[in-house]
């Protein structure tokens, strides 16, 4: 994994998925699955591959929502916009995703955003 005391002067001002993409050292092509398969829950993980192979949709919904999410530009955007999200996919749970936890875990979530985001006030900490 990079060091992010040295991507975090690189990446200030850039949108989510060009940060992640520094800051955890992602091609361009594999941001929304490198991104879900790291907010994952253990299981969901392990099963990634599986889940992939035998239903290729499964994943369909949490792929949009990075697609969506992918040009937030600070921590509170990227917070509102997955509550909103996850709102709205209460309703969609299927006994898998609820109980077997094969979906986005919102605490991974929030903390790889956070791990991002917080680049910026790590950049310069104060001194005392």
């Amino acid at each position: 994994m990079p060091d992010s005391t040295k991507t975090g002067g690189q990446i200030r001002g850039l949108p989510f998925r060009e940060r992640a993409r520094a800051h955890f050292g992602w091609r361009a092509e594999e941001f929304e699955s490198s991104a879900l398969r790291k907010c994952l829950y253990p299981l969901a993980s392990l099963l990634y591959p599986l889940i992939c192979r035998f239903s290729p949709r499964y994943f369909q919904s949490e792929l949009a929502f990075l697609r969506d999410i992918a040009s937030v530009q600070d921590w509170e955007q990227m917070k509102m916009e997955y509550q909103a999200w996850r709102g709205h996919e209460v309703y969609n749970q299927t006994t898998a995703r609820k109980f077997l936890r094969l979906r986005i875990s919102g605490q991974r979530f929030l903390a790889m955003g956070w791990e991002i985001f917080s680049l910026d006030e790590h950049e310069n900490p104060r001194k005392k």
